[in-house]
């Protein structure tokens, strides 16, 4: 009977996508082809990897942009000596993720602060709408025209 391993994707991916480690030095030097390459090669894996962390796909898709805007940033830092391109990149997703995932109680607490009874809700709206998850911000619009149509009654 075969050995059991754990399955890794990222892993066995990685024999899938040759030339990642030259795409990662040529984005280093600013080459926006090889960045659209890595993009292309890349993307539905790195994406797999942020929905394993955040399943909510709006969520993920906005991480895996954060992910590849993080990879233009750094290409410069990867190192083939310390990690392989696939898991270097994986890394990055993973990481963004969870990053995540971390500040969004952060997000709801700042929201819920913004909608105290002592805070206006004009005041309320500008603050809260770009830093609530899309959930919270739906619950306050409704609530916020509702009051001031029997404010104005």
């Amino acid at each position: 009977m075969p050995e059991m391993r754990p399955h890794n994707a990222v892993q066995n991916a990685a024999q899938d996508i040759p030339g990642l480690d030259t795409l990662l030095v040529e984005i280093a030097g600013g080459s926006r082809n090889a960045f659209e390459s890595l993009y292309r090669a890349t993307s539905s894996k790195l994406f797999s990897v942020c929905l394993r962390v955040i399943p909510d796909r709006a969520e993920a898709e906005d991480v895996l942009q954060e992910v590849f805007t993080t990879i233009w940033h750094k290409a410069h830092q990867f190192d083939p000596g310390r990690a392989s391109p696939i898991s270097w990149l994986a890394m990055i997703a993973r990481n963004k993720a969870i990053d995540r995932i971390r500040s969004q109680p952060a997000r709801a607490a700042r929201c819920r602060r913004s909608n105290s009874p002592t805070t206006s809700p004009t005041a309320a709206r500008r603050r809260c709408s770009p830093q609530c998850p899309p959930t919270s911000a739906n619950v306050w619009k409704p609530a916020w025209t509702s009051s001031m149509r029997a404010a104005n009654r």
